[in-house]
């Protein structure tokens, strides 16, 4: 009886070893098989980050490679050479051949480009040069729209900015910076649109030549005074400044036109 009491506590003893064991064994398992998943998990996700920052350097130097193939050269560009920027716009105004539009040519040195040096401003000309095709359509929304598009912005401004916040270090830094000079610029190039609009309306017969003088240069200065403003709330007050300008200049075609609105 002792020897089967024995025999069965022995054998009792290894069972529970053995079993003990067992779960081990399955929990070795188990833990692996974690281990190995969230493995996978990290892998995946470096992979998916390494894509978005490929895709973001994409959008960042988008316009780079653009601007590349465009001439800097200010060649052939007239009107800048005279004393004033009232002489300036006046000679843009009277340049022969208003086809432009269809030409896609840079015909004068934009003020903006003429007030800056270096580097900055054959950047300048190239933007220029580079969004000109733009203004063969005389539909507003399809103006801008294209500018924008040559600017490298042709994703909501919110979903450029996440795109930069996937990147790290200097890379995020740089893409901040490329992405706010693109937006700077496509806002300078709706002070433009104004001005364009206003020589069409000169071209029409809808308003004389001072007037949209005026509005140019003003709106050349407002340009330059924007490319200075250090603070996102002093380039405000300029964008506002160029409303009321554009204000007033629709008041002027309208009592020109006696009354009927032109814009």
């Amino acid at each position: 009886m002792k020897k089967i009491l024995l025999t069965l506590i022995v054998f009792i003893l290894f069972s529970v070893s053995v079993f003990a064991a067992s779960r081990s064994a399955g929990g070795d398992t188990t833990d692996d098989a974690r281990k190995a998943m969230e493995s996978e998990r990290l892998e995946n996700a470096r992979e998916d980050l390494q894509e978005k920052k490929v895709a973001v350097k994409r959008v960042t130097e988008r316009v780079k490679e653009r601007l590349a193939t465009v001439d800097a050269s200010e060649a052939g560009l007239k009107c800048g050479d005279l004393d004033n920027i009232d002489e300036r716009v006046k000679c843009r105004l009277n340049l022969e051949g208003r086809d432009r539009y269809k030409e896609a040519q840079l015909q004068f040195l934009p003020e903006e480009c003429r007030a800056q040096d270096g580097d900055a401003r054959s950047r300048c000309i190239r933007v220029y040069k580079l969004t000109q095709q733009c203004w063969e359509s005389k539909d507003d929304k399809l103006r801008i729209s294209c500018v924008k598009r040559n600017m490298g912005l042709e994703k909501p401004v919110k979903e450029e900015i996440a795109s930069c916040k996937e990147l790290e270090g200097d890379e995020r830094v740089q893409c901040v910076k490329d992405l706010r000079e693109s937006v700077y610029d496509s806002i300078k190039f709706r002070f433009y649109n104004l001005e364009e609009k206003a020589e069409r309306l000169l071209e029409a017969g809808k308003i004389d030549e001072e007037t949209v003088a005026k509005l140019v240069s003003d709106l050349e200065t407002k340009k330059i005074e924007f490319n200075e403003a250090k603070t996102l709330s002093e380039k405000k007050v300029i964008i506002n400044e160029v409303k009321e300008i554009w204000k007033n200049f629709v008041k002027a075609v309208r009592e020109y036109n006696g009354g009927i609105d032109e814009n």
